[in-house]
């Protein structure tokens, strides 16, 4: 505005207010002389071709610019997006990031899409909204925004500038420059600054406060790595408690404590996840001649839930379809790979068999899945989906054709075949018949690696043969349950190629 209006005073010179928008723009720059030049030139035009002195509002402005009135800065921002009304459950991580304000400038919110990282983080930013009395800003990062790029971090301190009412041609070119900027206005003021949908630690860096008068609260789907001094809230879904509570406030509550079994059924059937209770509660508020349990009926459909779990422009699978867009593609196919896999949890040597990779870059791959928080750890090397994400996954993998879950079929029979042979050489009555052969098989040195292995494994060993009726996987079993004395019903065959005779005797060795 200050480069603008001169223009438009030479056209209209007698014009107060015009110079009185030219003064105050020039104050706020910081250019306090030159705004105080500007009424002396007024009043001097004034009083020599009208022969009268600035009116009383001009006046007032002078003193004001004279004496620096602090009622000249422009009101504190507050660009906060509105506080859910009904927020429920996260007393524990609430509690934590107010009690982290007290210690650091920097709060880092990651989780999968759809578990409520803004809510959160808008939420604590209203709390703890009195103590940072000069502005409350929210800038939307747009990692995961249909039809947007994320936003670089020059742009974004070009916003947040404007937003503490810095006029654009008081804003300098570069990031560096921005950032020198930013960080000197934030020094003078005690500000909260939402940056929400993060993509890097490296996009938001430039735009932390360097004082501890500010603070910062982060929301990313990516673990950011390294961010000094930040403390790191990592969310996972609601406890049952929490999200029936949710549910409840957003279907009503007497709808859902009408049917507590439906309801319960129903919030199991979303995975706990926010997102997921949030659109089946607002479908079931939308929809009176609707009972809970016909939701959950809808939600057991062989259609799967993601269909359901749609309300206009938001879904669950739109969500998790912006966290796969940007996976790089050796990511995206395993991911939709791990989609295939029957079991509730896998290691990386399954995973290898899966996307015919080694197992030390099946496990690079995990991880990266696990940081953009597509998978979780389980246990001991183990990694495992939430059961919506598996969804989702099994979905897209219906375009990778039958290999990948033939070579899985194979590893398995390969790899079982060698732990049942360490637990009992006499149990195995045939030649396993491989038609991909694995390159990778983890090393099972002894009786103990083995039943190790088969523990962690036969689950997933039983739904593979159910999947490919294979009764070789079936036989293969045979030697654990007959070691374990925990033989499911029909996991061991009773006739057939694999049948024992009365007389074979099932040793330890």
């Amino acid at each position: 505005m200050a480069a603008e209006l001169p223009a438009l005073i030479a056209t209209q010179p007698f014009r107060e207010r015009l110079r009185g928008q030219l003064m105050l723009a020039l104050y706020r720059c910081g250019r306090q002389a030159e705004a105080l030049s500007v009424y002396a030139e007024t009043r001097t035009l004034l009083t020599d071709e009208l022969g009268v002195e600035p009116g009383p509002g001009l006046v007032r402005l002078h003193r004001q610019v004279l004496t620096a009135d602090p009622a000249l800065e422009p009101a504190a921002p507050r660009t906060l997006p509105y506080d859910l009304a009904d927020f429920s459950g996260r007393g524990a991580d609430m509690d934590r990031l107010l009690t982290a304000a007290d210690a650091v400038v920097i709060s880092a919110i990651d989780g999968m899409a759809g578990i409520g990282k803004t809510a959160l983080a808008v939420h604590a930013a209203h709390r703890l909204a009195d103590r940072y009395p000069d502005g409350q800003l929210f800038f939307d990062l747009h990692a995961h925004t249909a039809g947007a790029q994320p936003v670089e971090p020059d742009v974004a301190l070009e916003m947040l500038l404007r937003m503490l009412g810095i006029p654009a041609a008081a804003i300098p070119e570069g990031l560096e420059q921005r950032t020198a900027r930013w960080r000197t206005e934030l020094a003078r003021r005690r500000v909260l600054v939402v940056l929400d949908n993060a993509a890097s630690a490296a996009q938001v860096r430039p735009l932390l406060p360097g004082t501890p008068r500010c603070l910062a609260l982060i929301t990313s789907r990516r673990r950011l790595g390294v961010i000094e001094g930040a403390t790191v809230v990592s969310l996972d879904v609601l406890p049952a408690g929490d999200a029936l509570h949710l549910f409840g406030a957003v279907a009503g509550p007497a709808r859902v404590a009408a049917e507590p079994a439906a309801a319960a059924e129903v919030i199991e059937l979303c995975g706990y996840l926010p997102l997921a209770i949030r659109i089946a509660g607002t479908r079931l508020a939308q929809r009176p001649n609707w009972t809970v349990a016909s939701l959950a009926h809808r939600l057991r459909a062989e259609t799967g839930r993601l269909p359901e779990l749609t309300l206009g422009d938001r879904g669950v699978g739109l969500a998790f379809a912006m966290s796969y867009a940007h996976l790089s593609p050796t990511q995206q196919q395993l991911f939709r790979l791990l989609g295939l896999h029957p079991g509730a949890d896998f290691d990386r040597y399954s995973a290898a068999a899966l996307a015919d990779v080694p197992p030390r870059r099946a496990e690079s791959l995990l991880e990266a899945l696990v940081d953009a928080h597509l998978l979780r750890h389980s246990a001991n090397g183990r990694y495992t989906f939430h059961d919506l994400l598996r969804e989702y996954a099994h979905g897209l993998a219906r375009t990778d054709g039958d290999e990948p879950l033939a070579r899985l079929h194979d590893y398995f029979l390969a790899a079982a075949t060698s732990a049942g042979d360490l637990i009992s050489r006499e149990a195995r009555r045939f030649e396993p018949s491989l038609t991909h052969p694995p390159r990778h098989l983890p090393r099972l040195a002894d009786l103990d690696a083995a039943l190790s292995f088969m523990t962690a494994e036969h689950q997933s060993l039983l739904a593979l043969a159910a999947v490919t009726d294979d009764w070789q996987l079936a036989c293969v079993l045979r030697a654990f349950f007959e070691h374990r004395a925990t033989s499911p019903t029909g996991a061991v065959p009773t006739s057939g190629p694999c049948a024992a005779p009365p007389s074979v005797r099932w040793v330890r060795r």
